[in-house]
């Protein structure tokens, strides 16, 4: 309530008590209503186990990624009259930091990510840092607690050289650990569909886990690749399906429909205030085509134009009625979480 801050650190790690993003009423309720100051908060930095350590050292080598730091477990969790429970998820992004060991370049950091327990890893947002004379991996999570480690892991593709999006493309993948389409290939201008869409999103984002429940749309397989993204961008009200319970994974998505997604995601970073029909037109009337945009998304373009993450193309359009490429996605993504201050 007052706002002050507590870190809880060691030399693995620093972990904020992330009180902003914790629903306390619901702490509170899963003991009919105890008194908060009854409740003992829990918080433990350690190693992880030798097995998880193992685990994830192998599959760095098989992916061809390096692990930088060995995973450090954080947890978080509440006791009252002997009962312990932990939350699954905070009510907004909470940083932590993971230390960095000495002699690391800082400059030769990809990413941080969570480590599963079968040792594959997820993107968190991250940006390294200098707290003293130390350099750390400051993670931003939706996670009240995980496995974490940093990589090291460049993409330089082919044909993005000398492309306007290269260094967002080759950013975005080495972070997300996309793959390409063959060869070192990243086909930029190829249109993106919407299965391909909602990965991007739900990896950048930091949203991917483990362990997802059956999607919500009647086409999309659990045995499907994209069945967790879809998922779980359906679930933070990212993606939409259609009336019929269907997704239509392979359909290819407008930009406008694409600005759409990227302002939900926006929101869902950093809750946003409406604007106002007035304000809208007078952020997109410098475009010459700000009337194809449909009136749903409308206020998404003029959300992200004010904010610099969508810029126009060939001077002053918008082309909201024309496909999405791969790598104008890129580079939303990138403009997003630079915006948003989740990388740098």
């Amino acid at each position: 309530d007052t706002g002050s801050t507590l870190n809880i650190e060691n030399l693995l790690a620093i972990y904020p008590i992330p009180g902003e993003q914790l629903d306390l009423g619901s702490i509170t309720s899963q003991w009919n209503g105890a008194p908060l100051g009854d409740i003992a908060v829990n918080i433990d930095i350690k190693h992880s186990p030798d097995a998880l350590k193992t685990a994830a050292g192998e599959q760095a080598a098989k992916a061809g990624y390096e692990l930088l730091v060995n995973p450090v477990d954080l947890s978080l969790s509440f006791t009252y009259q002997d009962q312990t429970v932990a939350p699954d998820q905070l009510t907004g992004y909470a940083p932590r930091y993971i230390a960095l060991p000495e002699g690391i370049d800082p400059n030769k950091i990809t990413t941080g990510v969570v480590v599963n327990p079968d040792g594959t890893v997820f993107h968190v947002p991250t940006v390294v840092t200098q707290i003293n004379n130390r350099y750390f991996a400051l993670i931003n999570d939706l996670r009240s607690q995980g496995s974490y480690s940093v990589i090291w892991d460049p993409q330089d593709f082919d044909d993005v050289k000398g492309h306007w999006a290269q260094e967002s493309v080759n950013n975005i993948a080495a972070r997300l650990q996309l793959e390409g389409t063959g060869n070192n290939t990243f086909s930029p201008s190829r249109n993106i569909n919407r299965s391909e869409f909602a990965a991007i999103v739900a990896s950048g984002l930091g949203l991917m886990r483990q362990g997802v429940t059956e999607s919500p749309y009647g086409d999309v397989a659990s045995t499907i690749w994209y069945h967790d993204a879809v998922t779980i961008a359906s679930e933070f009200g990212i993606i939409k399906g259609y009336d019929d319970d269907s997704f239509r994974g392979e359909q290819q998505i407008t930009r406008e429909q694409g600005i759409a997604m990227i302002a939900r995601a926006y929101n869902l970073i950093a809750p946003q205030i409406a604007l106002s029909e007035s304000e809208i037109s007078q952020i997109l009337a410098p475009y010459g085509d700000s009337a194809k945009f449909s009136g749903y998304a409308r206020e998404s373009a003029a959300l992200l134009i004010k904010d610099g993450i969508l810029q126009g193309m060939d001077g002053q359009h918008l082309n909201p009625q024309a496909t999405m490429t791969r790598a104008e996605t890129a580079a939303l993504m990138e403009r997003l979480l630079k915006e948003t201050k989740l990388i740098d």
